[in-house]
């Protein structure tokens, strides 16, 4: 009897695991096909409470799991960033330093106000700062410091040393990060709130150009490409990555209220932006 009891439980116990791997599988294919739009398998209802619920909630998780990654490197990226507050050519790279030379005026305005928006603009995201003062006050502060570095950072992509290309990536990130910025404030002085959220997060993406231009400085240099080669990448890598994702995060947020009670009351309280 023991053993037929031990040997039930094992099977139980299998049973159960290659249930939760079914729908751990079931739950990973939904989130992508979400964030695609693509077709169901058959037999799978976009409106099954089940799976929906369990997306959702995995959603919540990742989703705090990779704003937590983003803060930690908006505050790293920004205190390093702040270096140039001592107005030292010395702590720019070499072959960077003639357009600074050039423009000190834009340079330095450029490369101090933007760590402050890229450190701000990530807080803006917490929901407990919402409906409260310092969300508007920090918000019409970041969206100064965001339209001071776009503009400056515009006027020194036309003289940077580093090439025509070089010069046209930061040119157009200029340019989408000041209209980005603008229509996240226009959205909220106008109470559209939804858009206000969406234009945002498209805006702190740009923003955080900064964050993925100095990713892809190192992983060019460990990959063998040249300083010139490797910003010659980041100067169209750094923004055209972060608005890819940032549309898929805007596509892939689901409508509140489709989804069961108890999981959108959650997804209103907790999801950034």
């Amino acid at each position: 009897m023991g053993s037929a009891a031990a040997s039930g439980k094992r099977e139980n116990a299998r049973d159960h695991g290659f249930s939760r791997l079914r729908d751990f599988w079931r739950t990973l294919t939904y989130s992508a096909l979400m964030a695609g739009q693509g077709a169901l398998p058959l037999g799978w209802h976009i409106s099954d409470p089940d799976i929906s619920e369990r997306h959702v909630e995995g959603t919540l998780v990742l989703n705090r799991i990779g704003y937590f990654a983003l803060a930690f490197l908006a505050v790293a990226i920004s205190l390093v960033s702040m270096r140039f507050l001592t107005f030292d050519p010395g702590v720019l790279a070499e072959e960077l330093r003639a357009n600074l030379l050039g423009n000190p005026l834009l340079f330095f305005l450029h490369t101090t106000v933007s760590p402050f928006a890229l450190l701000l603009g990530v807080f803006q995201f917490l929901p407990a700062t919402r409906r409260t003062a310092w969300h508007r006050w920090s918000g019409r502060l970041y969206v100064l410091l965001c339209l001071l570095g776009a503009a400056s950072g515009l006027g020194i992509a036309f003289t940077t040393t580093m090439g025509p290309l070089v010069g046209s990536g930061f040119a157009i990130l200029a340019v989408l990060w000041f209209a980005a910025t603008y229509n996240a404030y226009r959205f909220a002085r106008n109470r559209d709130f939804a858009r206000h959220r969406r234009w945002m997060i498209r805006s702190y993406a740009l923003t955080a150009a900064a964050i993925t231009l100095r990713l892809i400085l190192p992983i060019s240099g460990l990959a063998g490409l040249s300083f010139a080669q490797g910003y010659l990448i980041a100067a169209w890598g750094c923004w055209t990555i972060n608005i890819v994702i940032a549309e898929l995060i805007i596509r892939a947020r689901p409508n509140p209220g489709a989804l069961p009670d108890r999981v959108a009351s959650a997804r209103k309280d907790t999801l950034a932006a």
